[in-house]
């Protein structure tokens, strides 16, 4: 099997990406993971992001039209588009700030289940995994997300250290070149595709805005997209 390539603009224009579907983006830093998540989030109404660094101006620029809020109990009422990122204390030590920043993320985890509607946004998945101990509401969310109309994307540098559940409830996944023999044992977990096609594919990508995307669960034609074509 091989995968033709597909025009950027006209695939994000035709994208079909249903409330309870999840979007999984694997890419290193430079690819273009924060391209394709800001291009579909705007298919979304209701979305809740998570910011982890400390200090970010790129996040407060490419979210202006985002309201910043430090704990869940700032939402008010509905609002649209929300990024959850708690603001560092002054004389606040880095542990007691992620300790902090643990606790407010586990909350929202929380609230979220009991909504429906929700697209929620985790950047540096593997940061939350490892050092916020938040895999378990994560991956909650992916197996309960489809039947409780919630969507899950997330991101990560590489698909080797991803959940199971993350990869394996994608309903639309991104991934950028690798050759790693870890990224595509983990890759093969997701639904409906030809393992070692995509292993090809993955490892012949040359442009590092190339990104291989696959209709795992949803609809939609696979294909290379190119964030800079």
């Amino acid at each position: 099997m091989t995968y033709e390539r597909i025009g950027y603009a006209d695939h994000i224009k035709n994208l079909r990406w249903r409330q309870g579907e999840h979007v999984f983006i694997a890419g290193p830093t430079g690819s273009g993971k924060s391209t394709i998540v800001r291009e579909i989030l705007d298919k979304r109404q209701h979305v809740i992001g998570f910011g982890t660094k400390v200090h970010d101006d790129t996040i407060r620029k490419e979210y202006s039209d985002y309201t910043f809020v430090e704990k869940m109990s700032d939402i008010e009422g509905w609002m649209n588009r929300v990024i959850l990122w708690p603001r560092l204390k002054r004389k606040e030590s880095g542990e007691a700030y992620q300790d902090r920043q643990r606790e407010v993320f586990r909350t929202a985890f929380d609230k979220i289940f009991s909504a429906r509607g929700w697209c929620v946004y985790v950047d540096e998945l593997n940061y939350m995994v490892k050092y916020f101990n938040l895999s378990r509401p994560i991956e909650s969310l992916h197996y309960i997300g489809r039947s409780s109309g919630i969507s899950m994307v997330t991101l990560a540098q590489r698909p080797a250290y991803v959940p199971l559940a993350v990869v394996s409830n994608a309903s639309h996944a991104y991934v950028a070149q690798t050759k790693l023999g870890p990224d595509a044992k983990r890759l093969a977990d997701l639904g409906n595709i030809d393992p070692k096609a995509v292993t090809h594919t993955l490892a012949t990508l040359e442009d590092r805005h190339d990104f291989l995307y696959l209709p795992t669960l949803g609809q939609g034609t696979a294909g290379i997209v190119n964030t800079r074509r």
